[in-house]
């Protein structure tokens, strides 16, 4: 009698933990509580049903179920690949945890991978080339990875050089490669660790096809809250350079993210996130938003191989790209890098505090630099706004289009420049020319309300087509030229020659010239129709005097109005008109109204 008491008391224990742990188990997964079992067919033959002690539930498969051991030296390859293939569409898949060491998993369905713990899923050592750790095949489905440790295990894999494609990749999502699914595909990565990453942390190709375009095809991605570190620098192409590959139909957030590379520059550097086509000859756009992540030591500085990339670097085919909120310490090449075959982009609230020069490249540094696009065409509105680009050399903001010049196409002008509300401090150095807001081949900017130190030329805009404000800037420091304008060449197809207008207003100029810089020009103006310079501050100290308040060179043909405009300290000549018919008024040097 007291046995069956035992047994009795011993059952009701068993019951009343595994309803405890069920209970747990179903708030955490967000499923129901029951004790349906799950394991069948291959996976039971081969590694046995789940045991008692695992109590799996409906839509929760746990590794350990099918034979994984997570001790850190065994190969569970295969037993978590038979735990993802038991698992139901839409299931969780659970990591107890442990150090799990794997080759390469494929998914096929909606899942959910899940660690408590944290666990970690490590590479197995000395992998072939163009291994994948979670290999995604199939489109029209939701995956999602939450709170795992993802170690690349980089220094047990080979390197990559300029002549083979060595890559190790964590997560890979190309949908153009797997079967058409007319629906959207989601990914989520969230809360995760990427460690001793060889290659790319996440790699990503959406649908490249004009026909498989909107968002009803798209691939979204939600990539939230993860620390990525490492990378190796001498990958052969663009997206194998880069933690972060992003390519094709792509729509999603990038945010709240820690990427460090805790190593020293073996070579050039890496990128942290680029972004580009993924067939040069069809265009589809991604469209993303990188908000509040911090970047320390990527950037790729040289003009070998595939060349420079920004830490952030949008190459190819972005549209309604927001770049905001993110911080960059001491970069490499360029913290914000892109090309103007990309629309409707917007780069505001980033704080840039570093961009170095590397060691084994002479190319100089950047803040912020949207170049010319090398294929598709050259697209309009580029918003670059109240960022902060401090400690670098070269250039502080760069905005450049295309003109019938360059070969080959995309020939274009950029429309709707505005570039505002900015801060640029750049570290002085005789060797490095630098601008603080560059603007070229462009139909229409309004460069605005900037703080700009320590430039060679503070603002320079080049090759104009239609017109520019520059208006309430504070400009410190400049060496050589305040503002700069110099129109377009005649003959460009499309455009009536030399017909851009400037306003030039209310800015706020103050520099001690150097010795060495005896051409000093506070306003440069040539290739124009008309132009307005009224209500500019300009303070010149030192001995060295500035040659002109207001010079203009070849071709303005219009009119010059120059009006109350007040210049402090040494100016050789107040105007020097090379063309153009000046009007001025009220304009005074050193207290004295300019005759």
């Amino acid at each position: 009698m007291k046995q069956n008491e035992s047994e009795v008391k011993i059952s009701r224990r068993k019951l009343l933990g595994a309803a405890s742990a069920a209970a747990v188990t179903g708030l955490m997964f967000g499923s129901g509580v029951g004790f349906a079992r799950q394991g069948s067919g291959v996976a039971a033959s081969v590694y046995g049903n789940p045991s008692d002690n695992c109590c799996p539930y409906p839509n929760v498969i746990i590794v350990t179920c099918f034979g994984a051991t997570g001790d850190g030296s065994t190969d569970d390859t295969a037993a978590i690949q038979s735990a993802i293939d038991a698992a139901a569409a839409g299931s969780t898949v659970y990591f107890p945890s442990g150090t799990y060491r794997v080759t390469s998993l494929t998914i096929g369905k909606s899942i959910r991978f899940f660690s408590h713990d944290s666990a970690t899923i490590k590479f197995n050592n000395s992998l072939g080339q163009r291994t994948v750790m979670f290999d995604i095949q199939t489109n029209g489905i939701d995956v999602s990875f939450e709170n795992m440790i993802f170690d690349g295990n980089k220094d047990n894999q080979t390197a990559p050089d300029q002549l083979n494609r060595l890559y190790y990749r964590i997560v890979y999502w190309s949908a153009r490669d797997c079967a058409y699914v007319n629906d959207k595909s989601f990914l989520s990565i969230r809360k995760c660790k990427f460690l001793n990453t060889p290659s790319n942390a996440i790699f990503l190709i959406g649908y490249d096809d004009a026909d498989k375009a909107d968002l009803n095809q798209s691939l979204f991605v939600k990539i939230e809250d993860n620390y990525f570190e490492k990378g190796y620098e001498n990958a052969p192409g663009h997206l194998d350079t880069c933690v972060i590959a992003i390519s094709g139909n792509i729509n999603g957030v990038i945010s709240d993210n820690t990427f460090m590379k805790n190593e020293p520059i073996s070579m050039y550097g890496l990128g942290a996130i680029t972004i580009t086509t993924a067939d040069i000859a069809v265009e589809v756009f991604s469209s993303l938003v990188i908000r509040n992540n911090l970047f320390k030591h990527y950037g790729r500085q040289t003009t070998t191989g595939v060349g420079p990339i920004g830490v952030i670097d949008f190459y190819a085919s972005c549209e309604k790209l927001l770049i905001d909120g993110n911080r960059f310490v001491d970069s490499y090449y360029a913290a914000i890098k892109g090309k103007t075959n990309s629309r409707n982009c917007m780069i505001t609230n980033n704080l840039i505090d570093g961009v170095l020069l590397n060691g084994n490249s002479n190319v100089k540094s950047f803040g912020i630099s949207v170049g010319r696009g090398t294929y598709f065409g050259i697209y309009d509105k580029y918003v670059v706004s109240d960022n902060v680009v401090k400690n670098i050399y070269g250039n502080g903001i760069e905005v450049v289009g295309s003109n019938s010049g360059f070969s080959p196409a995309p020939v274009g002008k950029i429309k709707d420049v505005m570039i505002s509300g900015n801060v640029v401090d750049v570290i002085a150095d005789s060797n490095i020319a630098s601008y603080g807001v560059l603007v070229q081949h462009f139909e229409n900017a309004v460069i605005a309300g900037n703080i700009l130190k320590n430039n060679d030329r503070a603002i320079y805009c080049n090759d104009c087509k239609v017109g520019a404000v520059i208006s309430g800037n504070e400009l410190y420091g400049t060496k050589k030229a305040f503002v700069m304008f110099q129109g377009y060449n005649a003959g460009e197809a499309g455009y009536s020659d030399y017909d851009g207008d400037l306003i030039v207003s209310n800015n706020l100029m103050r520099t001690t010239i150097d010795t060495n810089y005896t051409t000093f020009w506070c306003l440069y103006f040539e290739r124009v129709s008309n132009v307005v310079a009224n209500g500019n501050v300009v303070r010149i100290a030192g001995a060295t005097a500035a040659q002109h308040f207001l010079r203009t060179g070849v071709q303005v043909l219009g009119q010059i109005s120059s009006h109350q405009n007040m210049v402090q300290g040494g100016v050789t000549a107040f105007f020097a008109t090379g063309s153009g018919t000046l009007t001025q008024t009220q304009n005074l040097h050193n207290g004295v109204v300019v005759p």
